[in-house]
């Protein structure tokens, strides 16, 4: 299993708009007509953590890869079915002050649409999104 960080830039799609048990299709060819970075690693059953770019910047959502890279008429694509909304949402401004997200979350990373995770950043991120956890979080026992 893998897990994953996917980047929805809300001028085009919102993570927020899709109701909880939608799937959507996430294109998989660039615009430089390749396929996406990542997208062919995707599989079934993944666990994917919603950020949504734009004005928020924020991870807002959870989700599971539905199908994996698929053909139809020439359209390549993925599928993922949204399965929570954060409750509180989690800023880029917290996560990049705790390590690894410090680093992981910068520049260009940020301009693809598919980040993958190891197991112990995909659980970090998924504990900081409860607001009182992230308050009372000591940095200097961070995740190495």
């Amino acid at each position: 299993m893998n897990y994953w960080i996917f980047i929805a830039n809300q001028s085009h799609w919102d993570w927020l708009k899709q109701e909880i048990g939608e799937v959507e299709q996430w294109t998989a060819i660039s615009k430089d007509g390749k396929i996406k970075n990542h997208f062919s690693r995707v599989q079934k059953g993944d666990k994917v953590i919603g950020y949504s770019s734009g004005q928020r910047k924020s991870f807002v959502s959870l989700g599971v890869i539905e199908t994996t890279l698929t053909e139809n008429d020439g359209y390549k694509y993925i599928e993922i079915r949204k399965t929570l909304d954060f409750k509180t949402p989690l800023s880029l401004h917290k996560a990049n002050k705790i390590p690894p997200f410090d680093s992981l979350l910068k520049g260009p990373r940020l301009n693809t649409t598919a980040i993958p995770l190891k197991f112990e950043e995909f659980n970090a991120l998924i504990s900081l999104t409860t607001e009182a956890f992230l308050d009372s979080y000591d940095i200097n026992k961070c995740i190495k």
